[in-house]
């Protein structure tokens, strides 16, 4: 029986890589453990689909569609982190064998990572890297194994710290608008007049300097409705009837001639 090819000569056969290529990720491997396939594709010599379709002739394997050949009901047979680690999903149960697609079926540590936590025999099968993505975006999902896993805790963490920055900056924006609104009312402008109301009274700044105060003064007995030629006789007019507004009113009320001095 011939000897397997190692996939760097099936890549080179196959004009994917040079011979110079070739020795630079020999280099690069160094102690002989690193995945070559993986090595290539980061240095961005080769595509996803040219190491599949190696590695397809290199393990005499099928590549198979992740969509059609996956079982929901192994869909918590492996975590998400695990899957998203090793580039792999489940698909099926035989017995104690789980059949597994993987981007790369010769990755021993994968299978016996898969084989420790699931205490079952794994059966690789080949597929596009994409595919299984895919499939782990659309089939598998989040476990309590994920929560507990530093890296998925920390993203989470980030997450959730990030929402609540958002909720806080929410919260301090309507604080604001609600102290706003209680503190100030509302402004309305025109091309003649400013109007400002709250405290269940009205003062319009006529553009023109006249100034006019509706509305009910929290401790009078009737209506305001008095018209003065300048915010001075407001004031004034104030002074003399200040038993007829509460705190909150007068306050207003000077804020009011503040903003428009």
């Amino acid at each position: 029986m011939s000897e397997k090819k190692r996939i760097g000569e099936l890549l080179l056969e196959a004009g994917y890589i040079s011979r110079e290529q070739l020795l630079q990720a020999l280099r690069i491997q160094i102690d002989g453990t690193r995945r070559l396939g993986r090595i290539f594709l980061q240095m961005g010599v080769i595509s996803e689909d040219q190491l599949v379709e190696i590695l397809s002739k290199q393990l005499n394997l099928q590549i198979i569609q992740v969509e059609q050949a996956f079982n929901p009901q192994v869909k918590k047979a492996i975590p998400k982190y695990l899957c998203r680690r090793y580039s792999v999903i489940p698909l099926d149960f035989h017995e104690r064998v789980l059949e597994v697609a993987m981007s790369d079926p010769s990755d021993i540590d994968a299978i016996r990572d898969i084989e420790a936590y699931t205490g079952k025999a794994v059966h690789p099968r080949l597929a596009r890297h994409q595919d299984i993505v895919r499939g782990i975006n659309k089939f598998i999902p989040l476990s309590f194994q994920d929560m507990r896993n530093p890296s998925v805790s920390a993203s989470l963490g980030k997450v959730v710290s990030v929402f609540t920055l958002v909720l806080i900056l929410l919260v301090s924006v309507f604080t604001y608008s609600f102290y706003s609104q209680e503190r100030y009312g509302s402004v309305t402008r025109t091309e003649e007049t400013t109007l400002y109301k709250n405290h269940d009274l009205m003062i319009g700044y006529e553009h023109a300097g006249t100034v006019t105060l509706l509305g009910r003064g929290a401790y009078s007995d009737g209506y305001f409705s008095v018209t003065f030629n300048n915010y001075e006789d407001l004031l004034e007019f104030i002074k003399i009837r200040k038993t007829d507004f509460s705190e909150k009113q007068l306050s207003w009320i000077q804020w009011t001639i503040s903003a428009k001095k």
